[in-house]
């Protein structure tokens, strides 16, 4: 297997984390569209003792690299390497299960192609169909704000700096990196473990709720979940 840097083995730990969390944390916000609808990670990536190395072979030996995100084939099959690839986003886009397709033109595409062509996001395009938009109105092109002028942004500065004196600025519970515990599994109907991932920006709003920053805190939210639901 090709040897991977530590910032490499970071990138794939952190992807398998984040299948686990889907698949296995009721609390996590998109599990009803992954573990609440049955999708499972293998065993062979599941293995507490070589789930990891496994999983970075498998990996490297079809195609990985920076940027690509794993994605599942078959939408509604589990995650296992006879049905998951890695995928550009425009690739990734194209194969969500509420994708789309729209006739503009006499041209059919997804909305994320269209999306893309124009500059916008899928839910922006989207957004445009729900609001009755149809034909060649869909592809206007995206409203390009102007530019801050030096006033304004010399403005914006000092707004900041305010807000950081007043203390309304937000302070991180640990640096973006750090490993931190989540719950896997449903307590009293499945087996439960508690296991590592690293903490990202996006994780902010679920210390203490669904992610915790030592095994400690993890266990305790466990046994109290357990006893909620007994």
């Amino acid at each position: 297997m090709e040897r991977l840097t530590e910032k490499q083995r970071h990138i794939l730990q952190q992807k398998l984390c984040d299948m686990k969390r889907r698949c296995y944390n009721p609390e996590e916000k998109f599990y009803k569209d992954y573990g609440g609808r049955g999708i499972k990670v293998c065993d062979e990536w599941m293995d507490k003792k070589e789930g990891h190395s496994n999983f970075q072979k498998w990996a490297v030996e079809n195609g990985w690299e920076e940027g690509r995100s794993i994605d599942r084939i078959d939408v509604n099959g589990n995650y296992e390497s006879n049905n998951c690839r890695w995928a550009t986003p425009e690739e990734q886009a194209n194969n969500r299960r509420n994708n789309n397709y729209v006739t503009i033109n006499g041209v059919t595409k997804t909305t994320s192609e269209w999306a893309r062509q124009i500059g916008i996001s899928q839910n922006a395009f989207t957004g445009r169909i729900n609001s009755g938009w149809t034909g060649e109105e869909l592809l206007k092109p995206k409203f390009k704000p102007l530019k801050m002028s030096k006033a304004e942004m010399a403005k914006e500065i000092r707004a900041w700096r305010n807000a950081e004196e007043q203390g309304l600025l937000v302070r991180l519970p640990c640096k973006v990196g750090t490993e931190v515990y989540y719950i896997l599994g449903i307590p009293n109907k499945t087996p439960c473990t508690i296991d590592k991932c690293v903490f990202e920006l996006s994780d902010i709003d679920k210390i203490g709720e669904s992610l915790f920053l030592t095994r400690e805190e993890a266990e305790k939210k466990l046994e109290e979940m357990k006893n909620d639901k007994a």
